[in-house]
């Protein structure tokens, strides 16, 4: 799985450098003098990323399905200011760095989350799971609007299964971090509130259907609350 494998990596990694990034990207000329130059400017408690403009391989998704599908589809922007992200934010696998130093002390990727082809499901979330420790480090992510990359796209990315299903891998991610605080009502090994969300959804889906309307934001509810029933019922056999 890809956790594993960058950890892999940063165990014989030499440089104090890391810059992340795929195979199917396209950077600017300029790309790695740009991070180096701003770890060298703003010392070792930074962490960086850039923009990520989506190169589709067919036509541009629907807007209304587009807005569902992860950042990896959609890409990302966040202005044309050199800024610190909150924690709300985070950048792109394909286009990030960090000191070596850094990744090490907050212990590397948590192999498991991410994409892993032994397990039976999708699972996402390792990169902003990783941000957000250095961030309780005292790191602070900064934006920098000219290492920009174009990422290619591939159909199969922009179909309705693809979005979906990252809306469900999605669920799961935020169910880790919803069951260290929950202490709600149960039924089933599930939180009585989602049986009245799945209700609420079921019924719009149908009202939409009848009334022809769009269903991607019923859809992308429904997958979402299907990643977070499954990984809270994992997290209650496991206790």
């Amino acid at each position: 799985g890809l956790s594993h494998a960058r950890n892999a990596g940063l165990k014989v990694a030499q440089g104090e450098l890391i810059i992340f990034t795929d195979d199917d990207v396209f950077p600017c000329p300029d790309w790695l003098s740009i991070y180096w130059k701003a770890y060298v400017k703003n010392s070792k408690q930074c962490f960086f990323g850039g923009p990520v403009e989506s190169v589709y391989e067919g036509e541009k998704p629907d807007q209304g399905l587009l807005k569902w599908a992860p950042a990896s589809v959609q890409g990302l922007d966040y202005g044309n200011e050199e800024r610190f992200i909150n924690s709300d934010e985070a950048f792109l696998a394909a286009n990030w760095a960090c000191s070596r130093e850094a990744l090490n002390k907050v212990g590397g990727f948590d192999p498991n989350l991410g994409l892993n082809p032994a397990l039976n499901e999708v699972r996402t979330g390792e990169e902003k799971d990783i941000m957000n420790r250095l961030l309780e480090i005292g790191c602070q992510g900064l934006y920098l609007p000219q290492a920009k990359i174009g990422h290619f796209v591939p159909n199969d990315k922009c179909q309705f299964k693809h979005i979906m299903a990252r809306r469900e891998a999605y669920g799961r991610e935020v169910a880790l971090e919803h069951m260290k605080t929950y202490d709600g009502k149960f039924f089933m090994d599930t939180p009585l509130w989602i049986y009245k969300k799945l209700a609420q959804d079921y019924i719009q889906l149908l009202s939409n259907k009848i009334s022809h309307k769009e269903t991607y934001d019923v859809h992308a509810s429904l997958y979402y609350i299907k990643g977070m029933t499954k990984e809270i019922q994992n997290i209650r056999k496991r206790r």
